[in-house]
């Protein structure tokens, strides 16, 4: 009968290629979900135009507030985006990214007074 004590082992290096392979696929496995990701969600955005074009109008227009609103929020900065200030302005976030000590201070009272009443 054969000895069970005698089985081959691996070799050490074989095992760490066999955890770099896995790490690798799991790596390719989420970059392949987030394209689906993206995938699902433009199509999403062009059934949702083409079924309603009036929501394009109002897209820019939403666009064109939240640049006025930032504008007066973070100031007048003519800098290039970054790519994180592209990803969140895409989200439709209202962030400013930037050095908070640098923004001008926010007057939200001034602006009311100076506000016409309704």
């Amino acid at each position: 009968m054969a000895d069970s004590s005698a089985l081959p082992e691996l070799p050490q290096e074989s095992i760490n290629d066999a955890l770099q392979v896995n790490k690798d696929l799991e790596r390719v496995i989420e970059a392949v979900e987030d394209i689906s990701v993206q995938l699902t969600w433009m199509g999403y955005d062009m059934v949702a135009l083409r079924t309603s074009p009036e929501l394009g109008t109002s897209m820019q227009k939403l666009e064109e507030a939240y640049n006025k609103c930032r504008a007066i929020i973070c100031g007048d900065r003519q800098e290039p985006e970054s790519e994180m200030q592209t990803q969140l302005r895409q989200c439709d976030l209202i962030v400013c990214v930037g050095d908070p000590d640098k923004m001008p201070p926010l007057r939200i009272h001034e602006a009311l007074k100076q506000q016409p009443p309704a």
